[in-house]
């Protein structure tokens, strides 16, 4: 509220809005958060870490083809910043759109920074979107091994082995994900699969 009243009493700097734009998403109100990052990017339009913030709220808020706007944006000024490369690998596979340059993109990260996790789960969900479900299930069983309680990746390797025909491997994975903490839109999702394919 402090914010707020101040911000419409005095022109507060990009700065100052930013940082109030990342207590309103910390607070969970993205719609009042996305307000203040455009204002923010509107009075600074340099600032590239703003607008991939900005990309990940829309993203996480339903406005997937403007967040991937963004993240090209991003990516062109910044070429070797691999978190917005993967988040837009990442996004174009679940838009089912230009899963090549996905698939490019989601590579360089793996390649580059073969430690980071969440890149080899990315690459494998943009491999089992292009159909090429035994390599997704290498990439997606190597970083469930690793990280057994990321129930996205058992998500996305149960989607993989659905795909290859394993009913029985998938339905382990999507009753294991459940089990742990998932996005509320992924869970639908599971419970759905669930539901429907067994």
């Amino acid at each position: 509220a402090y914010f707020a009243k101040a911000d419409q009493a005095l022109k507060l700097p990009a700065s100052v809005l930013g940082r109030y734009a990342e207590a309103e998403q910390a607070k969970g109100n993205l719609t009042q958060a996305i307000s203040i990052a455009r204002r923010a990017i509107a009075m600074d339009p340099q600032k590239m870490q703003r607008k991939a913030f900005l990309a990940s709220m829309l993203s996480a808020s339903g406005g997937r083809d403007e967040a991937i706007g963004i993240y090209k944006e991003v990516l062109k000024a910044q070429p070797s910043n691999h978190q917005v490369a993967n988040n837009l690998a990442f996004m174009m596979a679940e838009s089912g759109r230009d899963l090549d340059e996905a698939a490019r993109l989601a590579s360089v990260c793996v390649r580059e920074r073969p430690e980071v996790d969440v890149f080899a789960d990315t690459l494998g969900f943009v491999t089992l979107k292009q159909g090429r479900y035994e390599q997704a299930i290498g990439l997606l069983r190597g970083a469930v091994k690793k990280n057994p309680n990321e129930a996205s990746y058992r998500y996305h390797l149960a989607l993989a082995l659905l795909g290859k025909g394993d009913r029985t491997g998938a339905k382990q994975e999507l009753e294991q994900a459940l089990k742990l903490k998932l996005e509320p839109a992924d869970r639908a999702e599971v419970t759905k699969l669930l539901k429907s394919s067994f």
